[in-house]
């Protein structure tokens, strides 16, 4: 169009304009100069003409087809456009010319530019009253004053924020767009135009094009160098551009125009390669353009452009959901008031879930393509705001946000320079009110990191929710993200433990909280056999705005000294999404993980390098926060013991998504207390202390349906006799210690004879048997009201018609049980 206008306007000068004869100047030179002038001009090489041209002008400064001439070539090179104002001025001021109408469009749409609104608009309004009502461009010149109405009301407001170029080595002299920044902000992908014949410097590779991709890592708030890497597409020739990012920074979406229109593929991004290069379905991909992509965390929704009929003007941008059997479902135009008659795309669905940003032409826009935001209330978007600033009156695009709220992404082109487009970076003064929970869990003393499960539940209602976060089985690491306000379970699944429930709850808040939890899976054993699982979750939940030493953390070790570390910034650095995929793609690679390990490996070991970075300086099972704002920083945990008779194992039923899911009861993690101190798991001389100072539950008055046995042990004795065999000294320790570890346990000693004798008398001996006992557990310091102690003599004994038979009735029958309760919470 913009040629159009220049040979319409160089018509009407040259037939206009009495030009002055360079005949007149006799020179010889000038008459050369304007003619090779004239054919750069009309070959479209404006940058070489306007040398020429600007040469000419201190010749003949009166000459207005020379200053139109020169304007012209501003408008088309890579020079600052508004560069063209006096020249186009000095035209539209000449009265001889005829029709000057195209002039005051051009001069309106440069002031508009140039952030000169009110002569912008003086500009349109005198090109509408010279234009007739079928005027072509009379639309635009009435939409124009309508765009700099509101870049005036726009530009005049404060900006809560700090723009900044992300400088080198990202920004070079060639142009840089599209950056695609994962939502922990610690990776970048982006293009670069580069100029061949500005750059000779550079070694390119063989299948060379202007267009190149590159990725860089953030490495303490500094990109490194960037790395190029290629899109694995057979024909290298296509136009093929970025598309979008998955949060976690692993799947990659790629635009590649092939057959007249453009599709969207996607890929994963594993070891700074593309592999996996695949087109997406009919559904996303249509007979016509698709454009930019954003995905949410859990992989389960895609938002997306297009210029596909139906719509409502230009490029639209749809939404969809993934079926069951993990195809893209119908493609759903998000419709009023999101898209406009005009361009809408560059769609960025914040980790939220409830917060778009996009790039529009509509709206009120202050001018090309501005971005804008909308928030999703009971299904319904709001009306589209205009950011503000950082918008210019030139194309905004490409907009990402972090999870944490705080640092945003765009490429622009600012100030009207040379025509290079630059990535910028924008520090947000808000923040998105989320809850990062980052983490690990264990197994075992000593502890390793275990291969596991989780699965998330909103207990409001009653459904498994989308994110499903699988921990890094190498290092036990996990991130996840939670809206606020809200009561979630954890189910944890991890190999050779049974399901465990986990309760938390996320405070209402309006800015960005973190998490820190461990979990640690502990077997419980005794005589060589598991006989339970305890599990222990350590949460430290605190406010990181008000902490005014969030960068610090006490580590205790277990000789109790201290050792401060300094952690990366902990809103900057370590955010929510990192390690969320896909529902039904993670459990069927988490089942091939516990069996085959190095597949999982392959495929995530980029998505678990991100997770290890976040926590790196971390240990957080013995982090204890400095600062009195601390939320709470408290230990929960419960064990679960087997029941020898399966029957009277409690595990609890849920149903959730109609999937039937049993748990051992649920463990409801402390939050009522402001701050807490982490107890180290027991040294035998600490637990004895700890159970000797414990005011034990009476086991005696429980009831026997209610006890569960958990182990059993029985000491035999000689004719007559009562005290203990030396030989059971060691076995009885490994009861007392089991006892001593778990206070919830209550022992049953029952002691029994043979028939050999007065019945009588073998009645005091059981007593006598089982009394013995009791006092090698008191002398462990375990309370007597956790035991439950009874002789039964002769009565029980059957058999016996050998000394073998005999010796058997002649014993004490140790038994360890747990009270079943319902709703027990420790």
């Amino acid at each position: 169009m913009k040629k159009i206008l220049i040979i319409i306007i160089s018509s009407i000068l040259l037939s206009s304009i009495k030009v002055q004869t360079f005949a007149q100047n006799s020179d010889i030179n000038t008459h050369k100069l304007l003619k090779t002038a004239r054919k750069l001009f009309n070959d479209e090489k404006y940058s070489e003409a306007l040398k020429n041209f600007l040469q000419l002008d201190s010749l003949i400064p009166n000459d207005n087809v020379i200053k139109y001439k020169v304007g012209a070539c501003y408008l088309n090179s890579k020079h600052k456009k508004t560069n063209a104002i006096p020249y186009l001025e000095a035209v539209s001021k000449d009265k001889s010319i005829e029709e000057p109408k195209i002039v005051f469009k051009e001069l309106g749409t440069l002031y508009h530019l140039d952030y000169q609104f009110d002569r912008a608009i003086t500009n349109f309004q005198k090109y509408i009253s010279l234009s007739s009502k079928n005027d072509k461009y009379l639309i635009y010149a009435k939409r124009m004053i309508k765009i700099c109405n509101t870049a005036k009301k726009i530009t005049s407001q404060e900006f809560n924020a700090d723009v900044e170029n992300v400088g080198y080595p990202i920004s070079t002299k060639n142009s840089e767009l599209n950056p695609l920044i994962s939502s922990d902000e610690s990776i970048m992908f982006f293009t670069r135009i580069i100029n061949n014949e500005e750059n000779s410097n550079i070694k390119l590779k063989k299948y060379d094009q202007k267009i190149h991709f590159f990725y860089s890592n953030n490495n303490d708030g500094v990109w490194s160098d960037p790395i190029e890497f290629s899109i694995p597409y057979s024909d290298s020739k296509k136009n093929i551009s970025l598309a979008g990012l998955s949060p976690d920074g692993t799947q990659l979406f790629i635009n590649i125009y092939n057959n007249k229109r453009q599709d969207i593929y996607s890929c994963e991004f594993i070891a700074g390669n593309c592999i996996n290069l695949k087109k997406l379905n009919k559904n996303i991909n249509s007979k016509f353009n698709e454009g930019r992509v954003s995905i949410t965390p859990d992989r389960q929704q895609l938002y997306f452009s297009s210029d596909r009929p139906g719509g409502f003007g230009g490029k639209d941008i749809y939404t969809s959901i993934k079926k069951s059997n993990g195809e893209w479902g119908k493609a759903i135009n998000l419709n009023l008031p999101i898209n406009s008659i005009y361009d809408d795309g560059s769609p960025f669905i914040h980790p939220d879930g409830k917060t778009i940003y996009f790039s529009s032409k509509g709206h009120e826009t202050i001018g090309g393509c501005d971005i804008f935001k909308s928030k999703l209330t009971k299904n319904n978007w709001s009306e589209p705001k205009n950011i503000g600033f950082p918008n210019t009156t030139k194309d905004d695009l490409y907009f990402v946000l972090t999870a944490d709220g705080q640092s945003g992404y765009y490429s622009s082109i600012q100030n009207n320079l040379l025509i290079n487009t630059h990535i910028y970076k924008i520090n947000l003064k808000g923040s998105i009110p989320l809850t990062l929970v980052k983490g690990r869990i264990f197994s075992g003393d000593p502890k390793k990191p275990i291969c596991a499960k989780i699965k998330v539940i909103d207990n409001k209602t009653n459904t498994k929710i989308k994110y499903v976060y699988n921990p890094n089985p190498k290092t036990g690491r996990y991130l996840m993200i939670f809206p606020p306000d809200k009561n979630y379970d954890m189910i944890v699944e991890a190999k050779n433990y049974l399901p465990q429930r986990i309760h938390i709850y996320i405070p209402n808040q309006t800015y960005f909280y973190e998490l820190f939890q461990e979990i640690h899976l502990r077997p419980i054993t005794s005589l060589g056999k598991k006989v339970g699982e305890n599990i222990s979750v350590n949460n430290t939940f605190y406010d990181i705005y008000k902490t005014p030493f969030a960068d610090s953390i006490i580590k205790y070790d277990t000789t109790g000294t201290k050792d401060y570390d300094q952690l990366l910034k902990l809103v900057e650095d370590i955010i929510n999404t990192t390690d969320s995929i896909g529902i039904e793609k993670l459990e069927h690679s988490n089942e091939n993980t516990l069996s085959d390990s190095s597949k999982e490996e392959k495929n995530y070991d980029r998505l678990f390098s991100l997770i290890e970075k976040a926590i790196e300086t971390t240990d957080t099972v013995s982090l204890q926060i400095l600062d009195e704002n601390t939320l709470y920083n408290k230990k929960s945990s419960q064990s679960y013991f087997y029941a020898t008779d399966n029957k009277k194992n409690n595990l609890q039923q849920f149903i959730i998504d109609e999937d039937t899911i049993y748990t051992v009861p649920t463990l409801y993690t402390k939050t009522n207390t402001k701050r807490g101190t982490y107890i180290n798991n027991f040294k035998k001389k600490e637990a004895e202390k700890f159970v000797k100072n414990t005011n034990a539950v009476n086991m005696r008055t429980s009831k026997k349906n209610d006890r569960k046995i958990i182990l059993e042990y029985n000491l035999y004795f000689n004719k007559n006799k009562f005290l203990i065999n030396k030989k059971y000294i060691i076995k009885l320790n490994q009861i007392s210690e089991l006892l001593i570890n778990n206070p919830s346990l209550g022992i049953e000693i029952f002691g029994y004879a043979d028939t050999q004798g007065e019945e009588y008398f073998n009645l005091n001996l059981s007593i006598k048997r089982a009394n013995s006992v009791l006092k090698f557990f008191v002398d462990k310091n375990i309370d007597t009201k956790r035991t439950i102690i009874k002789g039964f003599g002769e009565s029980k004994s059957f058999g016996e018609k050998n000394k073998e038979q005999l010796l058997k009735n002649r014993k004490v029958d140790i038994k360890i049980f747990d009270v079943i309760t319902k709703n027990k919470k420790k």
